[in-house]
């Protein structure tokens, strides 16, 4: 599994997270450096969302877009110098504050 060839051994950090992430991104989108089976392979990919850390429906790439078309937003926002998710709605810890309040000099 390409998780596994690119994160698991090294990653040690939310940082060494990102970077396997990023190298995965670069590889997939250079096609000198992906053949057409792992590409197929992860148009292919339908990870449903109870597997992931992120509030999504799963993970499904659109066949035309490659985009993930099951993936969804989520704002955060800073209140009392703490970050609070504000939306979507069925999963905000603080109620959205708007307009912001300008910041205090």
């Amino acid at each position: 599994m390409l998780y596994t060839l690119l994160l698991v051994p090294w990653a040690t950090t939310g940082a060494d997270v990102k970077n396997g992430i990023l190298l995965a991104v670069d590889i997939i989108n250079n096609e000198h450096k992906i053949n057409d089976a792992i590409r197929e392979a992860l148009l292919e990919t339908n990870v449903p969302g109870d597997k992931l850390i992120m509030p999504w429906d799963g993970i499904r790439f659109d066949h035309e877009r490659h985009q993930n078309i099951l993936g969804k937003g989520i704002i955060c926002q800073i209140i009392d110098q703490e970050y609070y998710t504000v939306w979507p709605w069925n999963l905000a810890t603080k109620e959205l504050i708007w307009p912001m309040p300008r910041e205090q000099k």
